[in-house]
């Protein structure tokens, strides 16, 4: 997939690359195929940086998706009756109905945060087996483990389930 970060910038540069190109075939004092390396390195130069300019991307299309949930198991979640048990149906619920290549998993966050499931294409999301002090919240914490456990080479979605 071939795309341009800006380009309305693609017209000034082919403008000024064309310049180049008109410009290079005036070579003084240069002959034979000494003249055309000159001449073909100059265009390609121009031709990089006016692309460049542009900002061209190549990539190719992710359709894979990562889903990481962020389970806050704070004493104040806690309190609430079966908001974890909730939680987690929805999250089977939304794991049965992920296409092939899809992974997901689950990160816990108390006081501190702590990966309960790595992503996986069938994740079992029956109960939370990590342990974090309850006794505060720390989003934060929850919400980078869950950047760093995305895998790389699939779109990445963060879902976070708090009282706020």
């Amino acid at each position: 997939m071939i795309r341009f970060g800006a380009p309305w910038l693609l017209a000034p540069a082919l403008i000024v690359w064309a310049l180049v190109v008109w410009r290079v075939r005036l070579l003084p004092r240069i002959y034979g195929g000494r003249r055309r390396w000159i001449q073909g390195t100059i265009v390609l130069g121009g031709l990089a940086a006016a692309l460049a300019v542009g900002g061209l991307e190549l990539g190719h299309r992710i359709d894979r998706l990562a889903v990481i949930y962020v389970l806050d198991q704070s004493r104040s979640v806690a309190e609430s009756e079966n908001a974890g048990d909730d939680a987690l149906s929805q999250m089977r619920d939304a794991a049965a109905g992920m296409n092939t290549g899809d992974r997901a998993g689950l990160v816990v966050v108390g006081a501190e945060a702590a990966t309960d499931l790595l992503p996986s294409p069938d994740p079992p999301f029956g109960t939370v087996r990590a342990t974090v002090p309850r006794d505060a919240t720390d989003l934060a914490a929850g919400l980078r483990r869950a950047l760093a456990d995305l895998p790389a080479e699939h779109a990445g979605r963060v879902v976070l389930i708090s009282d706020g």
